[in-house]
């Protein structure tokens, strides 16, 4: 193949490396293995429908959240570095550094990604399929000027994300 076609195809996505049940256990995993063990223990309970309590929330981002929960999540919500750094408030290197030396994550950004895999189990309550929940969550809804996974960078952006899913939930107005 010439270097002027290889310049001009599209790059393929890479296909996720597990099933998105396993990204989300491995996810879950990662968040709750910081808590002691009698909250963990409670945690464990309340993570398998994926959501947890606020104090328990709390606990997870005071303990912090190793940045090896970057690639599960990632490969849940099927969107790159590129896009989810800055969701999480750093940029892409410092991402990659997070991760390549088995850092904690700041906590503004640990409480992004607690915020994210909150919004996920919540959209996957709300509509019919996985693909279904995960192409709303990245999709630029009308109501944020943004996708909801964009919006979940900010607490308020996030807390408008689970307004709209309540409405679409239960059929009210947003």
């Amino acid at each position: 193949m010439n270097a002027a076609v290889a310049f001009h195809r599209r790059p393929v996505a890479p296909a996720p490396s597990a099933r998105p049940q396993d990204n989300r256990r491995a996810l879950w995993s990662i968040l709750l293995r910081s808590l002691p063990e009698a909250g963990a223990r409670r945690a464990r309970q309340d993570a398998k429908q994926f959501a947890i309590s606020n104090d328990t929330a709390h606990a997870i981002v005071r303990e912090g959240i190793a940045a090896e929960v970057l690639v599960p999540l990632g490969e849940l919500l099927e969107i790159g570095a590129t896009q989810l750094a800055p969701v999480i408030g750093v940029d892409r290197t410092t991402m990659r550094r997070y991760a390549q030396n088995d850092q904690t994550l700041p906590r503004h950004s640990a409480e992004t990604v607690l915020r994210l895999a909150e919004l996920e189990a919540m959209a996957l309550g709300v509509f019919a399929s996985e693909s279904a929940a995960h192409a709303w969550l990245k999709k630029e809804h009308p109501l944020l000027g943004e996708s909801p996974i964009d919006a979940a960078s900010t607490s308020y952006g996030a807390q408008r994300v689970r307004e709209i899913l309540i409405a679409i939930r239960h059929g009210g107005v947003v």
